[in-house]
């Protein structure tokens, strides 16, 4: 795992990065400055966030693995986190509020489901990602900010979707593959 860059005007420079990690990850970045990431370790993946210069890594009681995805210009991050080291998809959509090392809340997904996680936030706090709603079906999904429950997008019942951006309005981008 190569050292995490961040690129300003052109040129390259490496973020700084806390004692005990062996790389890191930079998934989103917002209007501030804030970026969004994970770090490796050689205990696992642990949510990261980049704020002027300084590295911290997000709370994460009980996880085993955790990685922030995206974050929106309020500080909100979005992403996901796991307490299974067998299985990587067992993680499920979370975020944390804004501020350093802010407790970790998790997103709900609708039905029985396994894994899920929130790859994009808007200013007004919905996320959007996907949610496994069924064994082997994988949905986009997109998640409010005062109830936490994910809603189904998949109109189309596919195999698998998922919602990869949204903007502002609530708009949403993906991907869907059905069959």
């Amino acid at each position: 795992i190569g050292l995490m860059m961040s690129v300003i005007s052109n040129s390259m420079t490496n973020l700084a990065l806390p004692d005990g990690l062996l790389g890191a990850y930079a998934y989103s970045i917002n209007h501030f400055g804030v970026i969004a990431g994970a770090g490796e370790s050689i205990r696992g993946s642990r949510a990261m966030r980049w704020e002027l210069g300084e590295a911290t890594t997000l709370t994460t009681t009980g996880a085993i693995f955790s990685m922030a995805r995206a974050v929106n210009d309020e500080g909100l991050l979005v992403g996901q986190v796991s307490a299974s080291e067998t299985d990587g998809f067992a993680s499920v959509a979370c975020a944390w509020a804004g501020g350093s090392n802010a407790p970790l809340f998790r997103l709900e997904s609708p039905g029985d489901g396994g894994g899920s996680s929130a790859l994009a936030v808007n200013r007004k706090g919905e996320a959007a990602g996907f949610a496994e709603i069924a064994a082997g079906r994988i949905h986009a999904m997109r998640f409010g900010p005062g109830d936490r429950t994910g809603v189904d997008l998949d109109t189309m019942n596919n195999v698998y979707s998922s919602a990869n951006g949204l903007n502002d309005d609530g708009l949403v981008v993906g991907v869907f593959f059905n069959g």
